[in-house]
């Protein structure tokens, strides 16, 4: 599952507002974390998710199979 912000109407706390609710709910299920996944080309993605205290983590591959 991907949640992405359409380009014209970024930079207005839509993606922000998002990720709050995200975490509310994460919360009430008692959830201990959140990971987001971004593509390494998507540096404005990166700042985001920065800007909202998530930490980066370089440690993963992943693999996926269209069909």
């Amino acid at each position: 599952m991907g949640i992405v912000v359409d380009s014209n109407h970024r930079n207005r706390g839509v993606g922000t507002h998002l990720l709050n609710k995200a975490e509310d709910q994460a919360k009430e299920l008692n959830c201990i974390g959140i990971r987001a996944n971004s593509g390494f080309s998507r540096s404005i993605a990166h700042k985001f998710y920065l800007k909202n205290n998530y930490d980066y983590i370089n440690d993963q591959k992943r693999f996926i199979k269209t069909l």
